[in-house]
């Protein structure tokens, strides 16, 4: 199977510091893959070479069988949604203009959005549950509501490709709960999801947990994968353990979802 976007050896430098060293990951459609590690690891700056934000200083990304930086800007971003970690949007900006900003990929700087981009637009807000916040400013928002709206306008784009650094900070319980349901959804329609996660519990939700240390690969499989699961206790220095999930949580836990894809691991704290 192609894989709808991957890395080959690619590598990013600071200076003297190689903070991306030598990594090649397959991004497969209908799959969610949660990127994991401590802090400085890499994460954010292997998710921002794969959108294409920064150059590789080796190795290189592949997106659709071309190298990414062989795509003109616009159709690169029709092809990649992109929500960083920290929101990019202007704070006197409507939640609703907010989302529309998701179909400009799609008309371009001076054309102008139609019918259909607002419906998209709307559905997006729907899913990010902030619709009933169209018409107030970034500004106006909490930290949650406002990591919603930029979510929002990532999902408006409906792009085969979602990159999300860190889509869960500020949000409560119930909200990392439909992010979560809202990615599964975009799955299994086919999109390919790539999300920075601290919440272990929520990773392990993930197709496919990718473990990063000091720049570098340390592991990658299923949750069900003991491997993978003694590497991840590992990279954190065995301050948790990952444990088989042995009741049901309740509605109001983040980790809880439908049945049918129910956590089956969780992370719990080293005492």
């Amino acid at each position: 199977m192609t894989a709808l976007l991957a890395t080959r050896g690619v590598g990013h430098r600071i200076g003297a510091q190689r903070v991306v060293d030598d990594l090649s990951i397959d991004v497969h459609a209908g799959q969610w893959i949660a990127l994991v590690g401590p802090n400085g690891a890499g994460k954010s700056t292997l998710l921002s070479l794969m959108a294409g934000v920064l150059p590789a200083s080796s190795g290189s990304v592949v997106c659709g069988g071309r190298e990414l930086s062989q795509w003109a800007p616009r159709e690169r971003a029709r092809r990649i949604a992109w929500l960083a970690q920290a929101g990019d949007a202007d704070g006197d900006i409507s939640v609703r203009d907010v989302a529309l900003l998701g179909r400009l990929p799609h008309h371009g700087l001076f054309g102008s959005p139609d019918a259909n981009d607002h419906a998209i637009a709307v559905a997006a807000m729907v899913d990010s549950e902030v619709d009933h916040l169209g018409a107030r400013k970034l500004s106006e928002l909490s930290g949650g509501e406002r990591q919603r709206a930029l979510l929002a306008r990532a999902l408006a784009v409906q792009a085969p490709i979602l990159l999300l650094d860190e889509p869960t900070a500020h949000l409560d319980a119930p909200h990392q709960r439909t992010l979560v349901r809202t990615l599964r959804r975009r799955v299994a329609a086919g999109v390919a999801a790539v999300t920075v996660l601290h919440d272990l519990t929520l990773a392990l939700q993930a197709d496919r947990v990718v473990v990063m240390v000091g720049g570098r690969l340390q592991a990658q499989g299923t949750p069900d994968d003991p491997a993978l699961r003694d590497a991840l206790e590992s990279a954190f220095d065995h301050a948790f353990a990952i444990r088989a999930l042995a009741l049901t949580l309740g509605a109001g836990s983040a980790a809880s979802l439908d049945s049918a894809h129910g956590p089956r691991w969780i992370a719990v704290p080293a005492c």
